[in-house]
C-alpha cells in the first residue's frame, strides 16, 4: 500500500538517551516515549507508534497503532497491551486490540485478542509460536469455538458450542489441514451428520439425520466432489429419492418416491442440468400431467404430497428460468 507523505512521516534521533521517533497520521504527531540505555539498547517502560493497514468496521483500512510494555536490553518483556485507531475519527479514542505476553522478544503465554462488539479470543503460545488452544468467546462470555494449534498448525479437534454449551461441530485437524471425521449436532445433542476428511477434502460415505437420529440423507465424496449414488429418506424412514454424481455433477435419472413406495417421478440430468422429464405418478401408480422438458427446455410439473399440482417450471437450456 503506497502512502502519502502527510499519511505518514517516521523520523529517529537519539538525543540524551530519550526516543525522538515521531509518527505522523491524520495531520497529528505521535512521539514515541522510551529510554535507551549507555549500550543503545530500549530498556524499561515504552509507548511506540506505527501505522499499518487494519480490517475495522468490515473494512481494510490505514490506522495508527499504540504499543505500551517494557524492554529488557533492547527485547520485549512482559505484557505489552496494542491499542489502535482509525483515520478521520474526531472522538481520538483509543480502541484495545491484544494484550501479549513476552519472554525476550518472543510470545510466550496466552494472548488476548479483542473485537468492537466486545467478543474477544484468546491464544496460547510457546518460544514465538501458537502453541496449546485457541479460544473464541462471544460478548457475553459464552465460549463459542476453541481449537488447537501445535507449532503454529491447526491439529486436534476443532469444537463449535451452541449457546447452551452444548457441541454444535467438531472438525480434527492434522498440520492446518481437515483429517478425520467431521461431526454436526443439533442444539438438542442429536448428531446431525457426520462424514470423513482427508488432506482438508471430504472424501468416502456421509450421513445427515433428522433431530430425531433418523437417516435423512446418505452419499459418497470422492476428492472433495459428491460422486456416486445418492438417496434420501422421509422421516418415517421410507425412501425419497435417488440420484447419482459424477465429478460433483447430478448426472442420470433422479427418482422421486411416494411414502408408500411407489414412483413419484423421473427426471434425467446431464452434467448437473435439468435436462427431460420421464414420468410422473400419483401414489397410487397412475400417470398424469409431467410437464415438456426435453433436450433442457420445457416445462416440469412439481405436485404436493396430497396430489395437487403446485408449481410449473420452466426450464432453458437445462437451468429453472421461472415457475407458476
Amino acid at each position: 500500500m503506497k502512502l502519502s507523505l502527510t499519511a505518514i512521516l517516521a523520523i529517529t534521533l537519539y538525543t540524551a538517551g530519550l526516543s525522538q521517533k515521531t509518527t505522523l497520521f491524520d495531520n497529528t504527531k505521535y512521539k514515541d516515549d522510551g529510554y535507551f540505555d549507555e549500550s543503545g539498547n530500549k530498556s524499561g517502560q515504552w509507548i511506540e507508534y506505527h501505522t499499518d493497514s487494519l480490517l475495522h468496521l468490515n473494512k481494510k483500512q490505514l490506522v495508527i497503532f499504540q504499543d505500551s510494555g517494557r524492554y529488557l536490553a533492547n527485547k520485549k518483556d512482559g505484557t505489552w497491551k496494542s491499542y489502535y485507531m482509525p483515520k478521520n475519527d474526531n472522538t481520538f479514542t483509543w480502541l484495545l486490540l491484544n494484550e501479549t505476553p513476552y519472554i525476550e522478544n518472543q510470545v510466550d503465554g496466552v494472548q488476548t485478542n479483542y473485537n468492537l462488539d466486545k467478543s474477544f479470543f484468546t491464544q496460547e503460545f510457546s518460544d514465538g509460536n501458537k502453541n496449546g488452544k485457541q479460544k473464541h468467546y462471544q460478548k457475553n462470555n459464552i465460549l463459542n469455538f476453541e481449537l488447537n494449534y501445535s507449532n503454529g498448525k491447526k491439529s486436534g479437534d476443532l469444537i463449535q458450542y451452541f449457546e447452551n454449551g452444548n457441541i454444535k461441530t467438531v472438525i480434527p485437524f492434522t498440520n492446518d489441514k481437515k483429517n478425520g471425521i467431521t461431526k454436526k449436532y443439533y442444539q438438542n445433542g442429536q448428531l446431525a451428520e457426520s462424514g470423513n476428511t482427508k488432506d482438508g477434502m471430504y472424501t468416502g460415505e456421509y450421513k445427515w439425520y433428522y433431530n430425531n437420529g433418523v437417516l435423512r440423507k446418505l452419499g459418497t465424496f470422492t476428492n472433495g466432489k459428491r460422486s456416486g449414488d445418492w438417496t434420501t429418506f422421509y422421516p418415517s424412514r421410507e425412501r425419497e429419492s435417488s440420484y447419482s454424481y459424477n465429478d460433483g455433477e447430478v448426472n442420470g435419472i433422479w427418482r422421486y418416491y411416494h411414502k408408500n413406495g411407489n414412483l413419484c417421478s423421473e427426471i434425467l440430468y446431464f452434467k448437473g442440468l435439468m435436462w427431460e422429464v420421464l414420468a410422473n405418478f400419483d401414489k397410487n401408480g397412475k400417470e398424469r400431467p409431467k410437464g415438456t422438458l426435453v433436450n433442457g427446455t420445457g416445462t416440469l410439473n412439481l405436485y404436493s404430497t396430497t396430489g395437487e399440482l403446485t408449481e410449473t417450471l420452466t426450464i432453458e437450456n437445462g437451468i429453472e428460468i421461472s415457475k407458476k
